[in-house]
């Protein structure tokens, strides 16, 4: 069972990892669709916002963690 359980953990690591990559793709060209569109700040408040999302997980994920 621990085996089966560590294969699932695995796969949802992957499955998370892509899934992310597909949004933050997704997010950046409906913001460069809309800098093209002449919206420029709704392409600057999403693309900070998408960056800064990616950047926050990616700082959360790799802290270590205190005592433990």
């Amino acid at each position: 069972m621990e085996r089966r359980e560590l294969g699932f953990v695995a796969l949802e690591a992957i499955l998370g990892k892509i899934f992310a990559f597909l949004f933050v793709l997704a997010a950046l060209s409906v913001c460069a669709y809309a800098a093209a569109a002449g919206a420029e700040w709704l392409a600057t408040i999403l693309g900070t916002g998408v960056i800064g999302s990616v950047v926050w997980a990616f700082v959360k994920v790799n802290r270590p963690r205190n005592g433990g």
